[in-house]
């Protein structure tokens, strides 16, 4: 693949009173919904919606960068199919290969299915698009992992049920050839959605969602793991008094699990970010990680055996209608967390997260939107000399890390 130079911006900014360190900030490509990984080898790759020369639909495409995020390739359309296709999620295998999935219109505009794509020569060349899920329901929001045998973990929203009400179905493979029948599991009588899905170091895979079963106005946060080939009843994870949204999963070192949502229940004008350690299926009382003066939304997490955890999230705090990249973190495996950081300072929307961790760095990508144009942006950010203390003794000032790049 040909490589590209990327445009770096510096910023430098006052924030609360008193000067920031600059910050770098690389762009990778015109596109929206940003999803990111790393591989063994310390590759970062990178899928989003975007459109190919001569395209009239959105496409998936495909960036890599094999230098710690100095540069990276032209983005590669690995889609390549008949109609639309949106909503990507990535995962890399301990082997090497890049699995991706997406939604895509090619099999009946009002029956969209989600597709799959593989490639096992670190992005060179991709495996044709499969449809997966072979519905006649409508299929969205797809979510991926991958397991410590290279196993590839597959779950969606579809609407298949015969009542028409969404629920999360499941399908997995040993080779993205051979799938196995689709299953649902989460088996409640709310509408399910926002599927989250991680598959850990012992083996267990573990799915999270929204689900509207405790009230449509305040739907919470359901949960269940596969540990021997068999699924756990669904539970409430959240179960607070308010909505709860958009949640997302994490394996931590040492059996943790970390779940993060967006939740109403303190502010319900500004939602904050709420976070939930979890073992064996049980889960702690949640902490509200965010705790800012805005609207946080959008959260991801991340972690790693070396106990480095990333919660990041946009939030409004500075600006109402332009919201930025915040985080908070952890180095000791989510006992200790730091204050609020605020990562992007950008002149345009900074929506959408997607974040991973290659050593002591953390890589943030996200979808920033100035005017009509929607482009992929990213910084690094290094966990060393980050102080961290309990979470109910942190201040939650918000301030801005020495952000390394390049």
């Amino acid at each position: 693949m040909r490589q590209i130079i990327l445009v770096v911006a510096t910023i430098a900014i006052v924030l609360n009173g008193y000067a920031t360190q600059a910050a770098q900030v690389f762009d990778i490509a015109q596109g929206r919904q940003p999803r990111i990984a790393v591989d063994t080898a310390n590759n970062v790759h990178v899928v989003f919606e975007g459109y190919s020369e001569g395209s009239d639909f959105r496409e998936i495409l495909y960036s890599k960068s094999s230098d710690m995020a100095k540069t990276w390739t032209v983005p590669l359309n690995i889609s390549r199919t008949a109609r639309v296709s949106t909503l990507p999620a990535i995962a890399v295998e301990k082997s090497g290969a890049i699995d991706v999935v997406w939604r895509d219109t090619s099999s009946g505009e009002l029956h969209p299915d989600i597709y799959f794509t593989r490639s096992v020569d670190w992005g060179q060349t991709w495996t044709k698009a499969l449809d997966i899920s072979h519905t006649t329901g409508i299929c969205s929001e797809p979510a991926i992992a991958a397991g410590p045998d290279n196993s590839i973990h597959v779950v969606w929203v579809d609407t298949r049920p015969t009542d028409g009400r969404p629920d999360v179905f499941y399908s997995c493979s040993t080779d993205g050839k051979t799938w196995s029948p689709c299953v649902s599991i989460s088996p409640t009588p709310g509408i399910s959605s926002e599927p989250t899905i991680i598959a850990c170091k012992d083996g267990t895979v573990h799915c999270s969602w929204l689900d509207t079963t405790s009230g449509e106005e305040r739907p919470d946060i359901f949960y269940v793991r596969k540990a021997n080939n068999v699924w756990t009843a669904p539970i409430d994870v959240s179960n607070t008094p308010k909505m709860s949204d958009h949640p997302w999963l994490a394996c931590g070192s040492k059996g943790k699990i970390f779940l993060c949502w967006v939740d109403y229940s303190q502010k319900v004008n500004a939602p904050d970010i709420w976070c939930a350690i979890g073992r064996n299926g049980q889960f702690d009382k949640p902490i509200n990680i965010s705790d800012t003066p805005g609207v946080s939304s959008k959260p991801v997490v991340v972690a790693d055996e070396a106990g480095r955890v990333s919660v990041v999230w946009s939030d409004s705090s500075l600006k109402l209608s332009k919201p930025d990249i915040y985080a908070r973190v952890s180095t000791d495996n989510g006992d200790d967390f730091s204050n609020v950081l605020y990562l992007t300072h950008t002149n345009g929307l900074s929506i959408h997260p997607a974040v991973t961790l290659l050593g002591s760095k953390m890589i943030l990508v996200w979808e920033d939107v100035t005017g009509s144009i929607a482009s992929i942006k990213g910084t690094t950010f290094d966990f060393k000399g980050i102080g961290t203390g309990p979470v109910d003794q942190v201040n939650p000032t918000v301030r801005r890390p020495n952000s390394n790049s390049h």
